[in-house]
């Protein structure tokens, strides 16, 4: 939902959306090379697995696309010098802030 929704939103700009069945976020050959061969300024990471209750009893999956995946990308986006943009949840925070959290608040996730 946020992909579509931000590709709407970025119609503007000359936009590759990638996702399942053509790109698997867990398959980080292909992540390289669909970096490698559109060559963006920025990237845009929404991919994840979302639906927390999935997450607990399939960790292994969770694993595997919420971090595994977020590292492919991540990878890609350096080795071909695009900005990385990434969106997460604020599940990976312990939520013991009484303020918003930023990118740099030190993580310590209560589930998987």
């Amino acid at each position: 939902m946020l992909g579509q929704t931000l590709q709407r939103r970025l119609r503007q700009h000359e936009v590759l959306v990638a996702d399942l069945p053509e790109i698997d976020i867990t398959d980080g050959r292909r992540i390289e090379n669909a970096v490698g061969a559109f060559r963006p300024h920025a990237v845009i990471h929404c991919a994840a697995m979302t639906q927390v209750d999935a997450c607990e009893t399939d960790a292994d999956a969770a694993f595997r696309i919420n971090a595994l995946g977020s590292a492919y990308v991540a990878r890609a986006a350096q080795r071909y010098g695009a900005r990385l943009i990434a969106i997460s949840t604020d599940y990976v925070f312990a939520g013991v802030l009484d303020r918003p959290y930023h990118e740099f608040d030190e993580t310590g996730p209560a589930t998987v």
